[in-house]
C-alpha cells in the first residue's frame, strides 16, 4: 500500500468543483486513512480516503471516499481532479501534492449528499 502520488499535484493550476446540488447535510469531519490505489480494472489511480465525523449526532462514523487522479477517461480525470483541488483548499494545502498523508486530520466541513446510481447497480454512495 502507498500514499505516494504516481506524479504530484500542483492545486495551484487546477480547478474546483461548484456543487449545485442541495446538500443532504454537513458534518464536521477529518480523513484518518488515505492511500494510492488502483482500480480493479488496472486503468489510473485513484487518492482513496476514509473520513471519520468528529461532531454531532453521527460522531465515530465513517465515509469513504475515491477520487480519481489518473485515468484513460479524460472526464473522469478532470472530475477527479476538481474534487482534489475541492480537498486541497478544504484542508488548506496550498504546496504541490506528492503524499496522500498530507490530508490526514484536518478538520474540515463537508457536504454529504446521496448519489444513486442510474443502473441501480450500486448502492447509494456518498459524495462530497
Amino acid at each position: 500500500m502507498t500514499t505516494q502520488f504516481p506524479e504530484t499535484f500542483d492545486p495551484t493550476t487546477q480547478e474546483g468543483n461548484s456543487w449545485d446540488v442541495l446538500p443532504a447535510s454537513e458534518y464536521v469531519a477529518q480523513v484518518v486513512e488515505a492511500s494510492i490505489q488502483q482500480p480493479n480494472s488496472g486503468d489510473g489511480y485513484h487518492l482513496a480516503l476514509t473520513w471519520k465525523i468528529i461532531k454531532g449526532d453521527y460522531e465515530g462514523r465513517q465515509v469513504w471516499q475515491r477520487i480519481t487522479y489518473l485515468h484513460s477517461s479524460e472526464q473522469a480525470q478532470t472530475i477527479g481532479r476538481k474534487t482534489l483541488k475541492d480537498l486541497c483548499v478544504a484542508t488548506g494545502v496550498a504546496e504541490q501534492v506528492d503524499d496522500a498523508e498530507v490530508f490526514l486530520f484536518k478538520p474540515v466541513r463537508i457536504r454529504l449528499g446521496i448519489e444513486r446510481d442510474k443502473q441501480g447497480v450500486y448502492p447509494g454512495r456518498h459524495h462530497h
